[in-house]
C-alpha cells in the first residue's frame, strides 16, 4: 500500500501517475495473477474497481459536506459566544486566551 509521505509530494496528474506506475512496479504478485485472466475478465476487473472508486469518491465528497457543515455550526457557535467564555492555546510551552 502506498505510504501517505510517498504521495505528499505528488503534485500534478503526471506525477501521480509516475507514483502509480512505481507502486505497480513493486508488486510483481499482481502480474503473476494477472497471467492466468483472459482479457475480458480483466476488463471486468478494472470497471469493477473503477466502479468502487467513483462510489468511494461520492462518499468522501459527501463526508466532506457533512464535516464542512459541522465545522460550520460550531464556528458560529463559538463566534456567538458570550465575550466571558474563551479558548486557551498552547504553543511553544505558552498558554494564551483567545
Amino acid at each position: 500500500m502506498t505510504d501517505k509521505k510517498d504521495l505528499d509530494n505528488v503534485t500534478s496528474k503526471s506525477a501521480l501517475r509516475d507514483a502509480a506506475e512505481d507502486q505497480v512496479g513493486k508488486s510483481l504478485d499482481a502480474s503473476h495473477e494477472l497471467k492466468d485472466l483472459t482479457s475480458k475478465k480483466i476488463i471486468h476487473e478494472l470497471r469493477v474497481h473503477q466502479i468502487e472508486l467513483e462510489i468511494q469518491n461520492e462518499e468522501l465528497k459527501r463526508l466532506q459536506i457533512e464535516a464542512e457543515a459541522s465545522r460550520k455550526k460550531y464556528q458560529d457557535l463559538y463566534d456567538s459566544a458570550p465575550i466571558g467564555s474563551g479558548a486557551i492555546y498552547v504553543s511553544d510551552g505558552s498558554m494564551r486566551l483567545r
